[in-house]
């Protein structure tokens, strides 16, 4: 249930690593995912 990003997003990211992603989509992949 890891792909390499095509059907990944804020939902599954929070799934799959809560700690890891979280801290890296807060202050990188967060504003860029909202765009």
């Amino acid at each position: 249930m890891t792909h390499g990003g095509d059907g990944i997003k804020i939902e599954p990211i929070n799934i799959v690593t809560p700690k890891k992603y979280i801290e890296l989509a807060i202050p990188k992949h967060k504003p860029q995912y909202i765009h």
